[in-house]
């Protein structure tokens, strides 16, 4: 039965799939998923919300005649509080943003909120907005429904105000740079990526690289062979093993300045983790970037907030550390003096005096240094505390801002936005 294009037949066809060409398939009808994942939640950074109605602006005009009459008029020009609410209307009217789901949970899971049940909420909350019919929400109404499902999943309000102190310090753009030093098979790297991941921190960087890279080019100021792989460096006094070690860090640490420097200046943040990594250098600031007077500031902005700086010392019990050491080298059997069982123990014990001298170092700088004992068969609790820490230290700087303390490293509440953007 043929049926004219664009009516509905008997088979019931509507008119907007009779119009669709023959070979066009719905993603809808080919992929799985609900139907909260294909509609919008439009957010808006203002009091009003899309569906609020355009203020009326008074032109002083009785018809549009007379305003095209008064256009070229240079003497014209409409009141001042008609072009406020014309500007409003428009800032009104287009800046919104689209909820994620995703980088909301990101947020979340920041804020010391499990992953699960960030998840969880952020599905609740989309679920709830579309069902309500509310695909135009404001900054306000969301932060509003935000912590109303907060509180629903049993969590705190400390939970609550950590949420808007990580959103405003995310807005800010505050540079937080960690550094976590350790010595070999301490557990850095899973560390790191764990707090990377916990923070939303997508820049991680491990100095150990930038020490091979500097080995192998041409007139390079390092020894082509590590420090425990050296037979001319002996631990203990006079052995000179931490006096080259020092000297290597520093090499490194010159390495590292440009990345350090882009980060203050474009207010991201970094996590540096390795072994070449003399807490020494930094445990009393960053010693780059604006803050520092390094960088050139555009006296048209406004100046950044300086960097976030916190060290952290891994450390391991001898014991313990030494089987991870044994596992650890059993990827290095390509040395040849690591096959001999003296190479391992001399390797053993050049490792171990880096470690305790990290130790040692910062249990005199309990102030600036994080000392934190990692259990390698429950490397999430250790996960746990630093996240805890490096949240508390984002806390002080927020604290010391609002107690007024004008100092390095303080940051002023007055920059932060009342209603921080997700």
């Amino acid at each position: 039965m043929n049926e004219p294009r664009g009516e509905k037949g008997t088979s019931g066809v509507p008119q907007h799939q009779a119009d669709a060409p023959s070979g066009f398939s719905s993603k809808r009808g080919t992929k799985s998923g609900s139907k909260y994942d294909y509609v919008k939640v439009r957010v808006w950074l203002s009091e009003r919300t899309a569906a609020a109605s355009t203020p009326k602006v008074d032109w002083n005009l009785e018809s549009s005649s007379d305003h095209d009459a008064h256009e070229q008029d240079s003497s014209y020009s409409p009141s001042t509080s008609a072009s406020a609410a014309a500007a409003a209307a428009m800032a009104d009217k287009k800046h919104y943003y689209v909820l994620s789901r995703f980088l909301l949970a990101r947020m979340l899971t920041a804020a010391r909120v499990p992953k699960k049940t960030a998840t969880q909420i952020m599905l609740e909350l989309k679920k709830r907005l579309v069902d309500e019919g509310r695909l135009d929400v404001t900054q306000k109404q969301l932060e509003h429904e935000v912590f109303s499902l907060l509180e629903l999943n049993g969590l705190s309000k400390k939970h609550v105000d950590c949420f808007g102190m990580i959103t405003s310090f995310y807005h800010l753009k505050i540079p937080l740079i960690v550094f976590i030093c350790g010595t070999a098979g301490i557990g850095k790297s899973a560390i790191a990526t764990g707090l990377a991941e916990r923070l939303n921190l997508p820049n991680v960087l491990q100095t150990d690289l930038f020490a091979q890279i500097i080995r192998m080019s041409e007139n390079s100021p390092l020894n082509p062979n590590a420090l425990w792989d050296r037979e001319d460096l002996e631990p203990g006094e006079g052995g000179g093993l931490l006096h080259e070690f020092k000297r290597e860090c520093a090499c490194v640490w010159r390495s590292v300045q440009g990345d350090l420097q882009k980060c203050v200046q474009d207010g991201k943040s970094i996590i540096m983790e390795g072994t070449y990594l003399d807490p020494a250098m930094f445990s009393d600031g960053l010693g780059v970037g604006a803050a520092h007077g390094d960088a050139v500031e555009d006296p048209c902005l406004p100046p950044r907030p300086p960097p976030i700086v916190v060290p952290i010392v891994l450390a391991m019990e001898g014991e313990t550390h030494a089987r991870c050491l044994d596992q650890w080298m059993g990827g290095w059997e390509s040395s040849e003096m690591l096959r001999e069982n003296s190479a391992r123990v001399r390797a053993h014990a050049a490792l171990r005096e880096v470690h305790d001298y990290y130790v040692k170092f910062a249990r005199r700088h309990p102030q600036s240094v994080r000392l934190c004992f990692v259990d390698p068969m429950s490397t999430q609790d250790t996960v746990d505390e630093l996240h805890s820490h490096l949240l508390d230290q984002i806390a002080d700087k927020f604290s010391q801002g609002s107690r007024g303390v004008e100092g390095e490293g303080d940051i002023c509440l007055s920059q932060v936005p009342s209603t921080p953007i997700l």
